[in-house]
């Protein structure tokens, strides 16, 4: 399998920016890149995925119950709610670092008729194997299909990827930020993407909001789990030091707005800025117990990097350092 048959799509959407950054510099126009796998690849990668994930997942909130720091600890970063896993994802080593992630009890996993994670799925690099390694592969495919050589941008490899899980409840979210800058891209790849929660219902059946709108009495809005992406606004009228407090401002950069779907992988360059609404409504207090939790009812994606440029650059400092001793030694 190759970048040219690895998937069944590939849209492409412009992400907004400011009029100043769109008549300037043509290298400051960015796009979002929504990529659908050939649906025999994407149907092995969901059915080994998600039960490693909501595995993942459970073992993460029993640690943050516990107030416990380690493997399984999560961090907080751009989320609020939820849980986000260390950063080391991708690593070779963790792709099936724990047994418990294929020996997930029932509650936790997926339908056994469904594709078995034992089974090892063929990559497109021809070797077996299965996990979180299987985004790893399925990352460097699409950066291939994406990736400007004219910019000097190579094919990467496992190695560049660094990548960690999102796992978001109703009530869970992303506030806005970005992950580095233009020449590195960055990516998610959606495993689970349920319905909206709806707001709990009391004793009589009847919902605390029985409107269609999306606002609670005390104004507090819950979204549909879209993802938000802009550009950051170059006007200088617009930074921070020429900003009048309470001033409105007619051309504020709009989001493109993007509702995925399980499957989706989705590139952008590391410097567009983008946040995660809410999937529906909080179900009941912000402190549970993980047997209280519907991991079925979980947002679960994969967030990752590409580190390529940064990796090229120490591999270029090492040499260059290796150089000058080898030239120290030879003059003496």
């Amino acid at each position: 399998m190759s970048s040219s048959n690895a998937f069944e799509s590939h849209v492409e959407y412009v992400v907004p920016s400011s009029r100043a950054s769109a008549e300037g510099d043509p290298n400051e126009a960015r796009s979002l890149h929504v990529l659908r796998l050939a649906p025999r690849w994407r149907d092995a990668l969901l059915a080994d995925l998600t039960r490693r994930a909501r595995t993942k997942t459970r073992k993460g909130y029993e640690a943050l119950e516990r107030l416990v720091l380690g493997p399984d600890g999560g961090v907080v970063v751009s989320n609020v709610g939820g849980f986000q896993s260390a950063h080391d994802l991708l690593e070779p080593e963790t792709w099936c670092y724990t047994s418990d992630e294929d020996d997930a009890s029932e509650d936790d996993a997926t339908p056994r008729d469904a594709s078995p994670t034992s089974t090892s799925t063929p990559t497109p690099a021809g070797a077996a194997t299965k996990g979180w390694g299987l985004v790893s592969a399925a990352a460097c495919l699409a950066h291939e299909r994406v990736r400007d050589a004219s910019r000097g941008e190579r094919a990467i490899a496992a190695e560049d990827l660094y990548g960690w899980l999102n796992a978001n409840d109703g009530g869970d979210f992303n506030k806005l930020h970005e992950h580095g800058g233009g020449d590195s891209w960055s990516g998610v790849f959606y495993i689970q993407c349920p319905p909206p929660s709806r707001a709990a219902r009391g004793a009589d059946g009847a919902t605390s909001d029985e409107s269609e709108s999306d606002d609670d009495v005390d104004g507090a809005s819950y979204g549909t789990g879209a993802l938000g992406l802009r550009c950051h606004d170059r006007r200088p009228e617009m930074r921070p030091e020429k900003c009048i407090p309470g001033e409105t401002h007619p051309e504020k950069v709009r989001y493109l707005r993007y509702q995925p779907s399980a499957g989706d992988l989705l590139l952008f360059r590391g410097d567009v800025l983008h946040a995660v609404e809410s999937n529906g409504w909080a179900r009941g207090p912000r402190a549970r117990e993980p047997r209280d939790v519907d991991f079925s009812a979980l947002r679960l994606s994969v967030a990752f990097n590409e580190d390529s440029l940064a990796n090229d650059g120490k591999i270029a400092a090492r040499a260059a350092a290796n150089g000058a001793g080898l030239m120290s030694g030879a003059t003496r």
